[in-house]
């Protein structure tokens, strides 16, 4: 009697097409998945430097409040410099995050913030973030 030792090659065929299909069907959604979870990271991010910054208006005294017709800005320096927040850093990449939050002032409920978060992978969605009022902070 002959001992079959290894594959025939239409069974390794067969492996390597049924892997294929596999990854055809995973690999897409993997990535998808990924991405999602990034953003959701970003948004988090963002939620914790406004927290930050309405700390940072409230409790610190080199904060200056904005007048009714003037806006001020908290820059992710002043936050990281006064431990209020650490650095962000981008998900991918793992450089540092540029980051700064707008402050005006509302009649009915004290202040607005805006935060902008400006990442390699990420910049939040918000015209005055890539501005060019942004590049002279």
């Amino acid at each position: 009697m002959k001992n079959k030792k290894g594959f025939t090659l239409i069974e390794l065929l067969a492996v390597i097409i049924v892997l294929g299909t596999l990854a055809t069907i995973f690999v897409p959604n993997t990535i998808k998945l990924l991405r999602e979870n990034n953003l959701k990271i970003y948004k988090i991010k963002e939620s914790e430097l406004l927290k930050a910054a309405k700390s940072y208006a409230e409790y610190d005294e080199d904060f200056t409040p904005p007048t009714a017709s003037e806006e001020r800005y908290i820059t992710m320096p002043q936050l990281v410099s006064k431990n209020y927040m650490s650095k962000i850093l981008d998900t991918t990449s793992g450089s540092e995050c540029d980051a700064f939050v707008k402050v005006t002032l509302n009649n009915v409920y004290g202040y607005n913030y805006e935060a902008c978060l400006l990442c390699d992978e990420y910049v939040t969605d918000k015209e005055f973030c890539t501005s060019s009022t942004y590049k002279n902070l």
